[in-house]
């Protein structure tokens, strides 16, 4: 009798059997038509595979080759023994089989939903925060008169260990010795007459301690309002008002587009078309050309409250443009990559640098940009006279621009030019025709004559071949330099000023002309040495001094009434352009002489500069460094006393001893301050302190020109040994 067991495979082959001899009959008329059918038919079939067994069942399409077949790379029937093992010879081998990973069911339950609710939750919140600061950022919002922006200067990266170099034309190594013999007789001073003049001197020592410190640090960056990090970095300026800009400026130009540029409104209208309407993405170089060219128009344009600006928050973008300019300018490839915006960003960066009184930087991006113009050949003739006559002419004028520069610092910090005349044939920039451009082209190219002429002072009488000159030869200089001046001089102010830009201001740069040529002329002649045992003030030398002073009283009467702007005009490219060395020699000279009026000269001086103090960081150490010397020579000179080992010539050259017997370095000051605490002699120690501020053949360029090291001077120590 047959088994009915339900777990034999007879079993289900005969249930199988049963199920088709009844379904299939049933549905097979209508199974090509019917969908419905045809789920039932492959159901069946799906029914039938699954009780099949052994050799009934076929292989299944996704069964795996043998491992055989699998590694010979062979054809395989996937039947187990396969035809192709069995053709070899060889054991059949099924492949191997993969454990099934295993994976946790994860039941999403109402706690999971709450969390992707707050998640949500928290962003919609993020969302909504960054478009208000975007909406913020775009929109100019009114800001309170007594808004200050925090001033971001970037030298916090700067290396107090950089030893900066000023050479035998700087006033640095004068104040460092002035500062510490000061000490030296501050100390030496006894007696209750000496008590007003050691006070004095004790307040020159801690200025010149004091602003010593603020100026030693190497400068690496410019300082902005605003940090970079909270700007947007796709912002631009608003168009509208670039186009405002644009069209103000070709009804009257803004005073950088007159003065620094050449073609400038047709410079700065091309530079704007192809930053706000490009046809390919504008260089990095370009965009810190355009932040900084737009930085000077907008910053004239404000200061005149000129109406173009009304409808915006000019200070905002000032302060967007500024801060976008100082950090293109701190780029790699600003710095080394040889082409000509990166050349104008480098020329603007350096005026900025010195408008911040920052000579160093200065000195920095004028060497980058010299390196670049004799890459490109700029200082060569042939280079540039198959371009076309407007180009080449945008190329001049920026070369012409920076040599300028270069060489009026050249002389101030004592290094040498990085433009060698020598090496230099480039023709001057074609002047405007315009008329009321051309009397501010003819100055520039005035100017450019006298900077050649600063830069040949240095490299003939304060170099290191001109000091080991003899004194035939370096008197020759003098007198050949000193004829070059007047002429210049003389040429700059033959210039018919009627009609042109900016009138006011260009007439009071003329006038101011006086100031700086006797400047320049009391360097020259402070070189003068016919002895090497005494160092003599000319009178030649004086008369400069003098007449520099008096010149320069007579220039800030002009400026005095005048707005801020202007007023910071002069204190920045007149005031602090050259040397300030007249106030130091009316200074000993009135110390050596007892004279009221020289004293009268130094206090009108000093309370000139008391008005434009407060217009930067470098007018007020300037004012508060000539006030300390006009204390000390006022206190001398009230306490009615005499100098020891000064004598006056027949010529009238006034003698003071050796500088090369004063204090030289550490052990000098040492070997002084034991000198005069044996002797107890205030006119002995003063006589050597004036002697070294006028000693060793050296100009006394500025106070505001010395970055120098506590390495190289040990300047507190020395300070601190009288405190």
């Amino acid at each position: 009798m047959p088994s009915h067991d339900a777990s034999s495979p007879t079993f289900y082959r005969r249930a199988l059997r049963l199920a088709s001899a009844i379904f299939i009959p049933l549905f097979s008329s209508s199974i090509a038509t019917r969908p419905f059918n045809n789920l039932w038919k492959v159901t069946l079939i799906h029914t039938k595979l699954l009780f099949m067994s052994g050799s009934e069942a076929p292989r299944s399409f996704l069964q795996k080759a043998c491992e055989n077949c699998r590694l010979r790379k062979i054809k395989c029937d996937k039947q187990i023994p396969c035809a192709s093992c069995q053709t070899l010879g060889i054991t059949c081998q099924a492949a191997a089989a993969r454990a099934a990973e295993h994976r946790p069911r994860i039941v999403v339950t109402s706690q999971y939903e709450r969390q992707i609710a707050l998640i949500q939750e928290r962003l919609q919140g993020i969302e909504s925060s960054l478009k208000q600061l975007s909406q913020n950022s775009t929109v100019s919002t009114p800001r309170p008169a007594s808004y200050k922006a925090e001033v971001v200067n970037g030298s916090t990266q700067s290396d107090k260990s950089i030893s900066i170099y000023e050479g035998e034309s700087s006033f640095g190594n004068q104040t460092i010795q002035a500062g510490q013999l000061a000490d030296v007789t501050a100390t030496a001073v006894v007696g209750t007459a000496s008590n007003e003049l050691s006070s004095a001197l004790s307040l020159l020592k801690d200025s010149l301690k004091r602003h010593e410190a603020l100026s030693r640090t190497h400068e690496t960056h410019l300082s902005t309002r605003i940090k970079l990090d909270l700007m947007s970095q796709d912002e631009l300026p608003p168009a509208p008002l670039v186009i405002a800009l644009i069209n103000r400026a070709k009804a009257n130009p803004s005073l950088s587009l007159v003065a620094f540029s050449y073609k400038g409104v047709s410079q700065f209208e091309s530079l704007c078309q192809k930053v706000y309407f490009p046809l390919e993405p504008p260089p990095a170089g370009s965009m810190t050309f355009f932040y900084g060219f737009l930085y000077f128009v907008i910053r004239d344009y404000w200061a005149q409250q000129d109406p173009a600006l009304r409808e915006y928050d000019a200070q905002a973008i000032i302060d967007l443009c500024e801060t976008r300019f100082c950090a293109g300018l701190e780029k790699f490839e600003t710095l080394t990559i040889p082409v000509l915006p990166n050349i104008q960003a480098l020329l603007i960066g350096a005026i900025k640098a010195q408008e911040e009184c920052k000579l160093s930087l200065s000195w920095t991006f004028l060497s980058a940009a010299a390196t670049q113009c004799h890459t490109l050949g700029f200082h060569r003739k042939s280079t540039l006279s198959h371009e076309p006559r407007e180009t080449a002419d945008i190329k001049r004028h920026l070369f012409w621009q920076l040599y300028m520069l270069d060489k009026n610092l050249s002389l101030n910090l004592g290094r040498g030019s990085n433009f060698n005349d020598s090496d230099i044939d480039a023709e001057f920039f074609t002047p405007s025709t315009h008329p009321q451009q051309r009397p501010w082209d003819l100055m520039s190219l005035d100017t450019i004559l006298f900077a050649r002429l600063q830069g040949q002072v240095y490299e003939r009488l304060y170099s290191a071949s001109a000091i080991e000159a003899g004194v035939d030869e370096r008197a020759a200089a003098i007198e050949e330099l000193s004829s070059q001046v007047n002429a210049l001089r003389n040429q700059l102010l033959s210039i018919d000023f009627t009609g042109a830009y900016y009138q006011e201001r260009l007439i009071g740069m003329a006038h101011s002309a006086d100031f700086v040529c006797y400047s320049v002329l009391t360097v020259i002649h402070r070189a003068q040495s016919l002895t090497t045992t005494a160092t003599e003030i000319s009178p030649k030398c004086y008369e400069a001094a003098r007449l520099g002073l008096e010149n320069h009283l007579k220039c800030f009467a002009q400026f005095r009434n005048r707005s801020v702007p202007q007023q910071a005009e002069y204190v920045n490219w007149i005031l602090l352009y050259p040397s300030f060395t007249p106030f130091t020699v009316i200074f000993i000279h009135a110390i050596a002489t007892s004279a009221p009026s020289e004293l009268q000269l130094l206090q009108e001086t000093v309370a000139a500069l008391n008005h434009v103090k407060a217009l930067s960081p470098a007018a007020r150490r300037l004012h508060d460094v000539c006030a300390a010397f006009t204390q000390v020579a006022a206190a001398f000179i009230n306490s009615q006393r005499t100098l020891n080992g000064w004598h006056r010539r027949v010529d009238g050259t006034l003698s003071l001893p050796s500088a090369e017997t004063g204090v030289t370095g550490v052990e000098g000051f040492e070997g002084m301050q034991g000198m005069m605490g044996q002797q107890g002699q205030d006119q002995d120690a003063l006589s050597a302190f004036l002697c070294s501020l006028a000693g060793n053949n050296r100009p006394l360029t500025d106070f505001l020109h010395m970055d120098l090291l506590d390495a190289e001077f040990n300047m507190p120590e020395l300070f601190s040994a009288g405190e």
